[in-house]
């Protein structure tokens, strides 16, 4: 079966090899209504009903995905574990139905990797493969490790299984899970959070049951929040000087329901926003892309710390679908001008200093996401660099093929040519190479330190790349560097995350622990070629980091001991940035996507 895209880097075009229809329940054909089509023609009722409608009939599976049709009985019996059977405080009775052997790979005792500023990290690790190996232990030992870990937490616990390896011995069936296991608690204003890995062996019975037969504790970290410790606060509802406007208040999801998708009211919601002082008082100043049929707004920044809307008096205030916006010096002024991405165009405002904008160019560009931007050339003014996209609600094209697509929009640099007129010179300098990748972010850094900014694109469905400038010129490195990155690309970050001098390169992806186990299965893609297929897998791993070695090369250090660096949950994005004046760079990573409410959602 072959299953359509529905949204950007959703996981589910990939599940093609074996069919996923319950039992009495046909496969999807292609002459069906496509879902992209119900989510494009909604105009009452509420998303989260036009998903159901749309994934209806696609998330069910049958006997021959293994592995995947246990998932909900297998996280049934792993949470039953975490919970009290409220007769003195014992876990649920499964552990006293089983045998089982236990084995508690982590190290001995707590290291501290972390502590300053009210916060405390300690870690388990797993010990080493050379480590003598401990006896195994039995259910009683368990019994009292998980009381132990989720004591005080029950209410906040989560289980995730990420991954699944199941095999045939002798007719019977045996399977390993990774399971993710987090919990949290307060205790006297100090926040806790405990994060495990465990790999737990399962023996399939004959009558579809499932046995556990082992448990292996892999790691385990704890993370300690001090009650005086600085946090972040949502300050929306006191930050402006007057109500929030209905535009920027209300949901994406009740606008939908009111304006004509043809404005570009679209399901993703990619809007983005920009700062710049733009009235030359100090303070910097927020504007905030809209969907289509919303107006921008332009808030101005106050020293009592309020934003005052200045939207209609800016002359910035447009109706379009405005994905992305960057607040930039373009001309010979000193005043910020104003680079705004619309549905096909890339509109260019000159600022006067004052909070006023003047349209004085318009080029053409299709379906953008973001704007970056660099003086590319050397020559002292700004250029913008373009990505470009396929609107996911068109139906026009399918990214083909869906692990490597090079079949999207191209990508632009626009060279500035002073007084804001600006040149398309993308082939001119060579950027059109490999340039039709379905790109979402870009970001520049010097990172072999030669003089001139190179630049690094996230691209989803597939392969990024890292132009290299030499001189005003780009040859596309990343395959020879090793930071090509086959996944759902969606942000870049570059920083020094070690302090060696060297920016390293940060990329967002998407992670999703259904696609990591369905990739697995013995059904999945069994036809395709093993390289395809491993790209196929590596989509749903997460995001990356990737060291720089002295601009010759990078290493990929996501998956190194204690990195912590490829969980972003289903990521759109990254800030590398220092956030408590230790010397060392954090990262911030927005997730998030909208899913079904269903148990057998994949």
């Amino acid at each position: 079966m072959s299953l359509k895209v529905l949204i950007p880097s959703l996981f589910l075009p990939i599940l093609s090899g074996g069919s996923l229809a319950a039992p009495g329940r046909a496969a999807i054909e292609p002459a069906q209504q496509d879902s992209l089509d119900i989510l494009r023609e909604e105009t009452d009722g509420s998303l989260e009903e036009a998903l159901a409608t749309a994934l209806d009939g696609r998330d069910h599976i049958d006997g021959a995905w293994s592995g995947e049709s246990r998932v909900a009985r297998w996280t049934l019996l792993l949470k039953e574990f975490l919970v009290k059977d409220g007769t003195g405080g014992q876990p649920a009775g499964s552990l006293d139905q089983v045998d089982l052997v236990y084995h508690d790979r982590r190290a001995e005792d707590w290291s501290t990797v972390f502590d300053q500023g009210g916060i405390t990290i300690s870690r388990r690790s797993a010990r080493e493969a050379d480590t003598p190996a401990r006896p195994a232990l039995g259910r009683a030992q368990l019994r009292s490790d998980l009381l132990a870990y989720e004591k005080g937490r029950q209410a906040r616990v989560g289980l995730k299984i990420v991954a699944i390896d199941s095999t045939v011995r002798a007719g019977v069936e045996r399977s390993w899970t990774d399971v993710r296991a987090s919990a949290f608690e307060v205790r006297r204003g100090e926040r806790v959070e405990h994060n495990a890995l465990w790999r737990v062996g399962w023996e399939q019975g004959a009558d579809g049951s499932s046995r556990m037969i082992e448990f292996i504790w892999l790691e385990e970290e704890r993370s300690l929040l001090g009650s005086n410790l600085p946090t972040f606060a949502d300050r929306t509802a006191t930050a402006f000087d007057a109500p929030l406007s209905d535009a920027c208040a209300v949901g994406l999801e009740s606008w939908r329901r009111r304006l004509d998708s043809l404005l570009g009211t679209g399901l993703l919601g990619h809007h983005g926003f920009a700062f710049g002082d733009i009235n030359s008082d100090g303070w910097d100043d927020l504007y905030v892309c809209q969907p289509g049929g919303l107006p921008n707004r332009l808030f101005l920044s106050h020293p009592d710390g309020t934003l005052s809307d200045r939207s209609t008096a800016s002359g910035a205030d447009f109706l379009d679908s405005s994905p992305s916006a960057l607040l930039l010096h373009l001309d010979d002024d000193e005043h910020f001008d104003l680079a705004l991405a619309t549905a096909d165009e890339v509109l260019l405002l000159a600022g006067d200093g004052k909070g006023h904008f003047e349209l004085r160019n318009r080029l053409p560009a299709s379906t953008t996401t973001s704007l970056s931007a660099s003086d590319f050339d050397l020559d002292g003014d700004l250029d913008i660099y373009v990505c470009g996209y396929v609107s996911p609600y068109d139906g026009s094209t399918t990214p083909l093929p869906y692990h490597d697509a090079n079949n999207g929009h191209r990508n632009q640099l626009l060279r500035n040519d002073g007084s804001l007129a600006f040149v398309d010179v993308t082939v001119a300098v060579g950027l059109d190479q490999n340039n039709r990748r379905f790109s979402f972010a870009a970001a520049w850094a010097d990172h072999d330190h030669d003089g001139d900014p190179d630049l690094y694109v996230a691209n989803d469905f597939g392969r990024n790349n890292l132009y290299r400038n030499d001189e005003g010129s780009f040859v596309d490195v990343a395959a020879t560097l090793g930071v090509e990155d086959i996944s759902a690309g969606m942000g870049v970050a570059w920083g020094d995350v070690d302090n060696d001098g060297w920016d390293d390169l940060y990329v967002s992806n998407m992670f999703s622990s259904a696609g990591g186990r369905i990739a697995y299965e013995q059904v999945f893609q069994p036809s395709a070629d093993p390289a395809a297929r491993d790209a196929f897998r590596r989509h749903a791993r997460g995001n990356s980091l990737f060291r720089n070695n002295s601009g010759k090369s990078f290493t990929d250090v996501t998956g190194a001991p204690g990195s912590g660096a490829g969980m972003g949950r289903w990521a759109w994005g990254s800030i590398l940035f220092d956030a408590n004046d230790d010397g060392r760079l954090d990262v911030f990573v927005p997730n998030g996507m909208i899913t079904g409410q269903r148990d057998d959602d994949l």
